[in-house]
């Protein structure tokens, strides 16, 4: 089942001789489960596109669809809950909020939508984490891979359908960054979850199971990187 699609996707910023095409006419299906890596040079268009796909700006043309709901057709409410029940989002910078510890914040989308994880499959999140001995530490208590990996398990705690990572290693060591691809890698195999992830680096790119390129916000190559 496809759980992500988008059809003749544009957006444009500016007019006349301000205009600026930033995506233009993108066409793209992704079944469920699957991991796909989006590069792209500076200014191309591609954290334009995750910025569509998370329902956070709105196409000038063209449709997005998540888990068979048209994004672009919810109000600013709707798509609040929306992105908060199916969409996890990791980014560069973390965004934790400073003034919970570890276990608020990863439980934080969940508690706004006035539920609670089942406690049994919040430990084995957290120790696939390797966050069993910080859940009650602040994020300034933490290194850089500690505070990715808890916004990791803020994004996949609550299953949603797709999670966005925009360049989730930038502000990370290398180390640091294999071990978060690493960790990427095991949520998307073992809890079949699907990832569009964000990124500069080939390398970290190849990590995914399929790598699209954008350049001049068209899709210039897509191709599968692993079986």
């Amino acid at each position: 089942m496809d759980i992500l699609k988008v059809e003749n996707l544009t957006k444009i910023y500016g007019s006349n001789d301000t205009k600026v095409v930033a995506l233009d006419h993108l066409h793209l299906t992704i079944p469920e489960g699957q991991f796909v890596s989006v590069m792209g040079p500076s200014g191309s268009g591609k954290s334009t596109f995750l910025h569509m796909l998370g329902g956070v700006d709105i196409p000038t043309e063209g449709k997005v669809w998540i888990d068979q709901t048209d994004i672009a057709a919810l109000n600013e409410t709707k798509m609040a809950i929306f992105r908060r029940r199916n969409i996890g989002l990791i980014y560069q910078a973390f965004h934790l909020v400073p003034t919970l510890t570890v276990e608020k914040n990863i439980m934080l989308p969940m508690l706004l939508d006035g539920r609670k994880p089942d406690r049994e499959e919040f430990q084995r999140l957290v120790e696939l984490l390797g966050l069993s001995n910080r859940l009650q530490h602040f994020p300034d208590e933490l290194s850089g891979g500690q505070k990715q990996r808890t916004a990791i398990g803020r994004a996949l705690l609550c299953h949603p359908a797709v999670i966005l990572a925009d360049e989730p290693t930038g502000n990370l060591d290398q180390e640091n960054t294999k071990s978060i691809i690493t960790l990427l890698k095991q949520a998307n195999q073992e809890y079949r979850q699907t990832i569009v992830m964000i990124t500069h680096d080939e390398e970290i790119a190849q990590a995914a199971d399929r790598m699209i390129q954008i350049e001049d916000g068209r899709i210039v190559s897509d191709e599968v990187t692993a079986l």
